[in-house]
């Protein structure tokens, strides 16, 4: 997909809240059939607003970020 770059696998997945965990975000593009994840709330914020293929799913799960 030329619009988004594989970058790496950064977190683990876990089904609830357990400290300094951050929510993920769950997207579904109407357009090619495929799910986008962020943890970034503006970036959310921003595909909501701006990109209406984007079906947004709420928190998909919460995650440990690795630093």
């Amino acid at each position: 997909m030329p619009l988004f770059e594989y970058q790496s696998s950064s977190f683990k997945a876990l089904t609830s809240d357990r400290g300094p965990q951050e929510e993920l975000y769950r997207f579904y593009n109407s357009a090619t059939n495929s799910h986008f994840f962020t943890v970034s709330e503006s970036e959310r914020d921003t595909i909501i607003a701006t990109l209406p293929t984007f079906k947004y799913e709420g928190v998909a799960f919460y995650v440990d970020v690795l630093g």
